[in-house]
């Protein structure tokens, strides 16, 4: 059998190997992880990427076409005499409206978010790419927020949560639970969690994240 090309992390918890296939098993069923000067940028997969634009491009597409059938329904000819006509069209075209201002704030919803590890400032960034140079950064927090990193888990599908101390919570990376052990104790390690003395349980199960 050929050789696959590998390129291995070592760090003080954890060796692990990013490969092409690992016992059969694609890439597909992990997060990507890109090193950095600064640190590691930790984002969605490739077919993740593409389920999340296909889903924001259906989304999209109906909520235009809601739009568009709000405004065509003032231009269809009726007998304006007739009792009620003017308030059902504008109830109709208030509803088709609404639906298409929902479903156009879901398909922005719809957006793949890369997870910005910067162990040189002791920062985490959520950004969210532009398809041309540098995302928009959406969300900045610090290492002293994070209060613990826990694997959750549903089904054949994990993802690795950094909890924050006001409660509330990050998504760094969904996949395989068998790939995401070792990306949760690097971050563990880059946030220095063992000196903070974190109790989170190494896995349990919870919803996961979009």
């Amino acid at each position: 059998m050929r050789g696959r090309a590998m390129t291995t992390y070592t760090d003080d918890l954890q060796t692990y190997a990013e490969t092409n296939d690992v016992h059969g098993e694609t890439r597909l069923q992990r997060p990507v992880v890109e090193d950095q000067f600064w640190g590691y940028e930790i984002g969605p997969n490739p077919a993740e990427r593409g389920a999340l634009a296909t889903s924001r491009g259906v989304l999209t597409l109906i909520a235009a076409a809601f739009a568009m059938a709000a405004i065509a329904i003032w231009l269809v000819p009726v007998d304006i005499s007739a009792a009620g006509v003017p308030l059902a069209r504008l109830l109709v075209s208030a509803l088709l409206g609404g639906a298409a201002a929902f479903l156009h704030s879901r398909a922005q919803a719809r957006r793949a978010i890369t997870l910005e590890v910067d162990t040189a400032n002791g920062e985490l960034r959520e950004v969210v790419g532009s398809g041309t140079g540098r995302g928009q950064v959406v969300g900045t927090y610090g290492f002293d927020t994070v209060a613990g990193v826990g694997l959750h888990e549903a089904g054949a599908r994990g993802q690795v949560q950094i909890r924050l101390g006001d409660g509330g919570s990050i998504a760094a990376g969904t996949g395989a639970p068998s790939y995401l052990v070792p990306l949760k104790a690097r971050l563990e390690a880059d946030l220095c969690l063992s000196a903070k003395g974190d109790r989170t349980p190494p896995a349990f199960s919870g919803p996961l994240k979009r």
